[in-house]
């Protein structure tokens, strides 16, 4: 499936008026580092000379991955001379990148409260706040405004739909939420795969209070026919016959909010949600204009901070739900419908819309202020240094096209 992310990315360059060097992952959803191109091809002046954005919006960050060892991998590197590689791997995310007359790089992202975000500002760059899965979700889920199906009443089939596809690195905390579940799973329309990189029976757990005892989950829920692709799309009969969708974020065990369109997908089907991520988290939608349940469910997981616990509060008010009577239900999803509906035209409105992009460009601005401030060649003359320190550098072929504008480049300096 096509993802239009550069699409986007040019949207976000075009709107603060100024001249870019834009890298980003490619193919999108890569996390290797051998795959943060530029997305134009852009002359070497402009590379060394424009700011550098490094969009790093759909992932979280995770600084350590491309410390110190992210080009070590590839034969060309190799033989660069020690002292070079070493400082090259030392830049971090901008070892992809051309050595630039700013001492400083740019790096957007998406998620709030993160001492990611805090490693990277303290190692020499900017970060630029931006929701941008807001904005891709709602050309995702564009049809979802006008389904007829999302818009009739249906039969309700079951009280919760849940995705767990994956359930390795931050997303193992899903296979303890569905072994908390299994006494309501047939209240669910639940598929996870038993196979994410490894049968689930097998994996290692990172948080050992998230280990489950048992190996027959497979039993309660049925294997998915769910890929990656998935993410860019919506199933109408899915919301169409459910309740309520319970929302398995990306990032749970952490004190960093990072919301992805796994949480806007109901809200653009117009369905109650119950949202399983960090705390904090429900209040970051009402931040946003959003509202959510708190007068008709339990909502007290979202203030929860021990991680186990806040499972455990969302577990037990999902099997409070499952064992009202008929009538109750009825009753409630009528309850519900108001706050739904309200929220799913706030999705889909022009206010949110400017609320999401007013506020990257603020974040932006700013952070091209900084970077003006930073236009001091200190990282260029650092290599222009080894460079005239390295005959085996200077001969190298890949030093030749940077070394031809060098003189032109240390007058812009």
């Amino acid at each position: 499936m096509f993802v239009p992310l550069d699409l986007l990315y040019d949207y976000l360059e075009d709107i603060v008026k100024q001249d870019l060097v834009i890298y980003r992952f490619w193919p999108h959803g890569s996390k290797n580092i051998q795959d943060l191109v530029p997305k134009h091809d852009y002359t070497m002046f402009d590379s060394v000379t424009r700011p550098i954005v490094i969009f790093h919006d759909q992932e979280p960050l995770n600084y350590a991955l491309y410390q110190s060892h992210c080009l070590q991998h590839t034969t060309w590197f190799n033989n660069w001379p020690s002292e070079f590689r070493q400082w090259w791997l030392n830049r971090n995310l901008r070892s992809a990148c051309e050595v630039n007359i700013h001492d400083r790089c740019i790096v957007t992202h998406s998620e709030r409260n993160s001492d990611q975000v805090s490693l990277y500002q303290q190692n020499g760059f900017e970060t630029v706040y931006v929701w941008s899965h807001a904005l891709l979700a709602r050309d995702w889920f564009r049809y979802a405004m006008l389904d007829p199906k999302l818009q009739q009443d249906q039969i309700v089939k079951h009280e919760f739909n849940i995705y767990a596809r994956a359930w390795t690195g931050s997303r193992e905390y899903r296979l303890y939420f569905l072994s908390l579940i299994q006494d309501i799973a047939h209240h669910c329309r639940t598929t996870f795969s038993t196979v994410d990189e490894q049968h689930y029976s097998d994996y290692k757990f990172n948080n050992p209070r998230f280990d489950i005892m048992g190996t027959d989950l497979e039993n309660y829920f049925g294997n998915t026919t769910i890929t990656s692709n998935s993410s860019a799309t919506y199933d109408a009969d899915h919301y169409a016959h459910t309740m309520f969708d319970v929302v398995l974020e990306t990032v749970f065990d952490e004190s960093r909010i990072h919301l992805t369109e796994k949480t806007l997908r109901p809200i653009a089907c117009g369905q109650p949600f119950i949202l399983v991520a960090p705390p904090g988290s429900l209040e970051y939608l009402k931040n946003y204009g959003f509202k959510t349940f708190s007068s008709l469910i339990d909502e007290s997981y979202d203030k929860e901070s021990n991680a186990v616990r806040r499972l455990q509060l969302v577990a037990t008010e999902m099997q409070r739900i499952a064992r009202l009577p008929a009538s109750e239900k009825r009753t409630l999803a009528l309850a519900l419908k108001s706050i739904t509906d309200y929220n799913k035209l706030h999705f889909f409105s022009h206010d949110f819309f400017t609320q999401v992009i007013n506020e990257y460009m603020i974040n932006m601005q700013q952070a091209l202020s900084n970077l003006a401030d930073s236009r001091c060649g200190t990282e260029w003359y650092e290599h222009i240094k080894l460079y005239d320190n390295s005959p085996d550098y200077k001969s190298h072929p890949d030093a030749k096209p940077l070394m031809s504008i060098v003189q032109s480049v240390n007058h812009v300096v």
